[in-house]
């Protein structure tokens, strides 16, 4: 094989790896109008937000007249199935990493797709910081999000208005945890970048993971806003089992309710 014929050979090994996960779309607003493929990286996708006049994280499918062109595989086409007109453009560029760059993380969607556990972006996104947190985790398996045991779960050690506490992205059941445990779901701002906004006794829109404690935080009509700013500090410590946390910080005789 000749020089030429080995970069005719490359080149094609690389439109066929870009083949196999391209997420196409075209955008148009008013007399501008661009082709996206979310396989072409954040600049490709940024700029061609910006060429239509829009700072790339304002934008939802909402201010846009848009059309899918073409999904290369069976969880992208899903993903362009699920997208909602106030979904973010760059939410779903976000799921797609997960797909892209989360080695494995294609074949665990997949599970909770047939298992019908996702059914938004959110959710895709949700479940790909599942994924990666127990793939960095010191227990690399990932567990099955029905069946996870509360004593299994690895919780990252935070400080909640000056309490010792842990977090976890799981929503866990009241009926799971030991008496004079406290419980308090987040919830995240609307751009699902991760910044806790509130913390309440139910959170149903933006939920983006579950505190403990064993010292009880005072709510108002169940809930409590959050800066997470100045509120909560997230310790840099390996995760930790629940009663790795119990060791340090025990139940007390006195909480009675949660």
């Amino acid at each position: 094989m000749n020089l030429k014929e080995i970069k005719q050979s490359q080149s094609k090994e690389q439109r066929d790896m870009s083949d196999e996960n391209s997420f196409k779309m075209i955008l148009q607003n008013d007399d501008k109008k661009v082709y996206i493929d979310l396989s072409k990286g954040y600049d490709h996708v940024s700029n061609s937000l910006r060429k239509l006049g829009y700072y790339p994280y304002d934008v939802k499918f909402i201010h846009v007249r848009f059309k899918f062109t073409h999904q290369s595989n069976e969880n992208l086409k899903y993903l362009a199935q699920i997208i909602d007109k106030d979904d973010y453009i760059m939410d779903v560029f976000r799921a797609y990493q997960y797909l892209k760059h989360e080695k494995g993380f294609d074949k665990h969607l997949s599970v909770l797709i047939k298992t019908q556990q996702v059914h938004s972006i959110k959710d895709v996104l949700i479940q790909g910081n599942l994924y990666q947190l127990y793939k960095n985790s010191k227990n690399n398996n990932i567990p099955n999000l029905q069946k996870i045991k509360l004593e299994n779960i690895r919780f990252q050690e935070i400080t909640i208005f000056n309490k010792p506490a842990l977090f976890t992205p799981y929503r866990i059941d009241s009926k799971d945890l030991p008496k004079g445990l406290y419980k308090y779901e987040c919830q995240c701002d609307d751009n699902q970048d991760g910044i806790i906004t509130m913390i309440g006794k139910s959170i149903r829109v933006n939920f983006w993971g579950t505190i403990l404690t064993t010292k009880k935080i005072v709510l108002h009509h169940g809930y409590r806003n959050v800066d997470e700013t100045k509120d909560i500090l997230f310790n840099d410590s390996k995760s930790i089992l629940i009663h790795d946390y119990f060791r340090k910080y025990p139940i007390s005789k006195n909480n009675y309710v949660r």
